[in-house]
Parts: C-alpha cells; sequence; structure tokens
C-alpha cells in the first residue's frame, strides 16, 4: 500500500553511517578504499525484506529504481532517447509495471524517459511531484495530462511531506519552493529515504544556492546519510555545510566519471568512495547494513 502523510568545506570528514560493503567481484573500483565481501551479507534473508535501490548505467541521468515488498517506485528516468537502454534493462529484470513514479523536477533529463514509458504502456496508480496539475514547468503540463487521461493520481508533496512505501520504508521531502524567483533545478525535490536505520538521500539537481538553503532551514541531522547522489549530476561541488552534515559512506555520480572531475576531487579530499554509473549500480539493505554490487546493462 502506498500512502503519503502531511507533516507541519574541503576538510576531510569520517562517515560514521552504516557499514557499506563491496561486492569483491565488481569489475569496476571504486575509487576509494571500500569494504570488500565475497558473498552478500544477506545469504538467506527473504528479497522481499531487503530494499533495494537501483542506479540505471544509462551513463548521464538520474534513472532510479526502488523495490520493496514487491511495490516498485521509478524516480526520475532521464532523457527520452534513453528509452531503448532502460526497457532492456526493464525486460532483462522481468520488469512490467510500476506502482508509482517520483518526478524531482521537469527537466527534460528527468521527465523524458518517465513520459516515454508512458506512451509505451508504464502507467503508474501515483505520480508523486512538486507540482499541482496546471503548473506550466518544463514538459509537465502536457505530461499531468496524459497522467490524467490514463487514470493516474497526481500527487503534490511538499516540504515536509513523508511517503510511506511498502510500510516500513519513508521518503521525506524537503524543497526550497520560492516561485519563480529561483530555478527549476533549486526547486527539485530532496528525498531522504529510510528504512530502518539506512539512509540514502536522493539529491536531484539541486545547486549551491539550494544546498545552502537547506543548511539554514533544517538541522543537520536531517541529511545525515550512508548513501548520497551527488546533486545534479556531480556538476557541482557538494557545499561543504552538507558535505558534513551528510557525512555519507558512498557517494553515487549519476555522470561519466570525465565529467566530474572537481567533484571527484573534492570527495578524494574528504576521504569519501565514489562511483559513476558507467554501469548500473545496486544497493541493498536490510536496515543495519548496505550491500553494493555492479552489472553492465544487457546488450
Amino acid at each position: 500500500m502506498l500512502i503519503i502523510l502531511s507533516f507541519a568545506a574541503t576538510a576531510p570528514s569520517a562517515a560514521e553511517g552504516l557499514p557499506v560493503y563491496f561486492q569483491r567481484d565488481s569489475f569496476v573500483k571504486p575509487d576509494s578504499p571500500v569494504e570488500w565481501v565475497d558473498e552478500s551479507p544477506f545469504a538467506g534473508t527473504e528479497e522481499d525484506e531487503l530494499l533495494q535501490i537501483d542506479y540505471l548505467g544509462i551513463r548521464q541521468g538520474d534513472c532510479i529504481i526502488i523495490t520493496f515488498r514487491g511495490k516498485r517506485m521509478l524516480v526520475d528516468g532521464g532523457e527520452n532517447f534513453r528509452y531503448a537502454a532502460v526497457e532492456k534493462y526493464l525486460q532483462s529484470k522481468r520488469i512490467d509495471r510500476f506502482d508509482c513514479f517520483l518526478l524531482t523536477h521537469a527537466h527534460a533529463d528527468h521527465i523524458g524517459l518517465p513520459v516515454r514509458m508512458l506512451n509505451h504502456g508504464y502507467i503508474p496508480q501515483i505520480q508523486y511531484s512538486p507540482y499541482e496539475e496546471d503548473d506550466r514547468y518544463g514538459e509537465w503540463s502536457s505530461y499531468a495530462k496524459q497522467l490524467k487521461e490514463a487514470g493516474t493520481e497526481l500527487v503534490r508533496l511538499q516540504t515536509g511531506d513523508t511517503v510511506s512505501f511498502g510500510d516500513d520504508v519513508t521518503l521525506k521531502v524537503f524543497r526550497w519552493d520560492a516561485g519563480g524567483s529561483i530555478s527549476i533545478n533549486d526547486h527539485s525535490m530532496v528525498v531522504m529515504v529510510q528504512f530502518g536505520d539506512a539512509r540514502m538521500l536522493l539529491t536531484a539537481d539541486v545547486t549551491g544556492k539550494a544546498q545552502k538553503w537547506l543548511m539554514q532551514n533544517f538541522a543537520p541531522e536531517e541529511f545525515k546519510c550512508d548513501i548520497m547522489k551527488a546533486p545534479h549530476h556531480g556538476n557541482n561541488f557538494l557545499q561543504a555545510e552538507l558535505a558534513d552534515a551528510a557525512s555519507p559512506s558512498l557517494v553515487i555520480i549519476t555522470n561519466p566519471k570525465s565529467y566530474t572531475k572537481d567533484l571527484n576531487g573534492q570527495l578524494d579530499r574528504r576521504h569519501i568512495p565514489h562511483i559513476d554509473i558507467s554501469v548500473t549500480v545496486h544497493c541493498q539493505t536490510d536496515g543495519k547494513v548496505w550491500y553494493i554490487w555492479r552489472e553492465k546493462m544487457p546488450e
């Protein structure tokens, strides 16, 4: 069941989150030393009791699939021309439906693929977004009309809202809603995914201005996480205050390494492991530890 509840520097930093283990046979090594394991720490655990978050290896763009207890959510998706690669992946995993889509903002490199998927019969029950139905941001207006015609429920999320996903997983929203005075990137939704003690921060495309706003308006502990998706595909530095508050054990960058040299250098100086999505990155947790493995996209 999916429900929504509403509630009114560059110095090195040491992560203090949950353990993050990497499969030893991963064929692309992370950029910093990590804990290698020969097999999954979840042997014998029912798949339904594990939260899995997959970053599809589309090289550039956020295409994130969250799976828990038979429920499946697509977060953003990338540009529409990524559809063929994503469809092959879905077919290889026998994924033929999504319970919900979550759109952080309406730029083409986030909304394009969901539009294409909708046209190919992937119709979610719920579309979460930061928008009202008649808002006119990017491609949202025409997409919202398609969703309504398909029978999808449109749910607007605002700062403080929490989505319950599969009962024990929550997604808490933070959003700088300053109308037309800020960019679409800066008013995109930042989402904290939590299961047990495991926390992953999805930072959408917020730039430095929005990162500063987050730090000025919320307690630092709101952003403490084990794993962080780098803001804006790694095109920007992390603000020191957010990096200190989050103190992640792993940063996932949704862009090729060659495009994100400045962020790579910043993370190296902070001794934070980081990987890109030249391949699919799988993240799995039982709420106590994380297990990371990678695989090539199907050809």
